[in-house]
C-alpha cells in the first residue's frame, strides 16, 4: 500500500514531465549525475532544465566572472554580481529550484572531475582540441556527451551517448495516442477493438466503422473471452497500431 502511495505522488508530482517523455526515460534520468560546464544563457538553461527535471545529482562549472553583457542572456544574474564568479553567484539561486538535488560548484574541470559523472554537458567552449579530448575520453569510458554553443543568431549541438546507446523510435514521429470504448470479438471468433470518433479523426481516420488493432499484444486472449463478449474500456494506448476493416 505505501509503495501504491509513492507511485502516485510520484505520478503526480512529475506528470508533465512524463507525459513529455515517458517515466522509464523520467526515471533513468533523474539517477543521472551530470556536469554542466559554462553557465552564460546556454548553459544557464540547461542547467536549470537539469535542476528542474529532478536530476539528484548535478555539478556546475563556470569559473570566469560576471560581465555587464550577461545580463542580457543569463537571467539569474543581477547588476551586483558583476565581477563575481558566475558558478558561485548562481548555484543558491538555481538550488531554490529543487531542493532535493544534490547540487554541487567545482573550482576545476579535469578528468577526475569529469569521471565522476554519467553526463557531460560544455558549453561556451573555446578550445576544439579540448572538446575533442574530453569527447574521446568520455566515449571511451561510456560517459554520455553533449557540446554545444550560440553565437549570436547560429549555433550548433553535438551529442555522443556512447557505443552502446540505442534508439528505439522508428521514424522520429511523435507516437499516436487513442482511447479504446470496447473490445468485442465477431460471429467468427475475431477479436476487434473500437475507438471513439474523436481519436479517429486524430489517426486520420474519417468513418467511425473502422477499428483498429494493437500490433504490441496478441489477440488470443481476446479470442477466447466467453462470458464477457463485449469488454468496455477507457483507457489510453499508445501507437504501433494497424488498421483492421
Amino acid at each position: 500500500m505505501n509503495e501504491n502511495k509513492e507511485n502516485l505522488a510520484y505520478d503526480d508530482k512529475w506528470s508533465r514531465l512524463i507525459h513529455a517523455i515517458g517515466k522509464e526515460a523520467l526515471l533513468k534520468m533523474q539517477q543521472a549525475k551530470i556536469l554542466v560546464s559554462g553557465l552564460k544563457g546556454l548553459g544557464m538553461e540547461i542547467a536549470k532544465n537539469v535542476v528542474l527535471m529532478g536530476i539528484k545529482q548535478c555539478t556546475i562549472y563556470d569559473n570566469e566572472k560576471v560581465e555587464i553583457r550577461d545580463l542580457s542572456s543569463q537571467f539569474f544574474l543581477r547588476e551586483s554580481d558583476v565581477g563575481k564568479v558566475r558558478s558561485e553567484v548562481v548555484r543558491p539561486r538555481l538550488q531554490e529550484l529543487n531542493d532535493g538535488c544534490n547540487l554541487g560548484v567545482t573550482n576545476t574541470f579535469n578528468d577526475e572531475i569529469l569521471l565522476q559523472h554519467t553526463i557531460v554537458i560544455m558549453t561556451n567552449n573555446k578550445s576544439l582540441s579540448e572538446l575533442k579530448r574530453v569527447s574521446e575520453l568520455c566515449h571511451e569510458k561510456g560517459i554520455a556527451f553533449i557540446c554545444s554553443d550560440t553565437f549570436g543568431l547560429w549555433g550548433y549541438g553535438f551529442a555522443d551517448f556512447g557505443k552502446e546507446h540505442q534508439i528505439h523510435d522508428k521514424n522520429g514521429e511523435p507516437p499516436t495516442e487513442g482511447y479504446i470504448l470496447g473490445i468485442i470479438k465477431d460471429e467468427n471468433n475475431k477479436g476487434y477493438i473500437t475507438s471513439k470518433q474523436d481519436t479517429d479523426s486524430k489517426m486520420g481516420m474519417s468513418s467511425k466503422s473502422k477499428r483498429w488493432k494493437d500490433s504490441m499484444e496478441s489477440m488470443a486472449k481476446i479470442s477466447k473471452l466467453k462470458s464477457r463478449d463485449h469488454l468496455n474500456l477507457e483507457s489510453e494506448i499508445s501507437a504501433n497500431m494497424m488498421e483492421i476493416m
